[in-house]
Formats: structure tokens, sequence, C-alpha cells
């Protein structure tokens, strides 16, 4: 098996970007995501990972009912 070698190639800064605004995001701050934007599972895979990648920094997430009663929203929260 052969492999072309590259010589100068940049390594990309950031292999997992977020949808998520986690980087900027304080202590105390929130965002919601409307069931049907994404799935429940992928947002709390998604702040899961970025848990275990990040340990400087903790988020969960919280079913909660938007206005309306039949509007869900995941919500996220920076605790720490």
């Amino acid at each position: 098996m052969e492999f072309k070698i590259d010589h100068g190639r940049p390594i990309p800064t950031n292999r997992h970007n977020s949808p998520f605004p986690l980087e900027i995001m304080k202590v105390g701050d929130s965002f919601d995501v409307r069931h049907g934007q994404m799935k429940v599972s992928s947002v709390c895979s998604r702040i899961g990972t970025w848990n275990k990648r990040n340990p400087a920094t903790k988020f969960i997430t919280r079913q909660v009912n938007g206005q309306g009663r039949d509007v869900k929203i995941t919500r996220v929260w920076r605790v720490a």
C-alpha cells in the first residue's frame, strides 16, 4: 500500500463544530432548543461530549414546556 505524503497542509482548528454557543456562555446563562429543530437525544449527546472534552465547564439539560402546552423545549444551562 502506498500513501501520498503532503507537506505544509494546515491542521484544522476544530474538528467538532458545535451548533451551540457553549464557548461564549457564562455560568448562569442558558438557551433553548425547540423540539423539531434537533432531536432531544442529539442535544443531550452533544452537551455530554462537550462536558467530557472540557472539564473546566459544565452544562446541564432539562426538558421544559414552552409557551403553549404543545411546545416542548430542551433548555441548556451552564452551571460551572
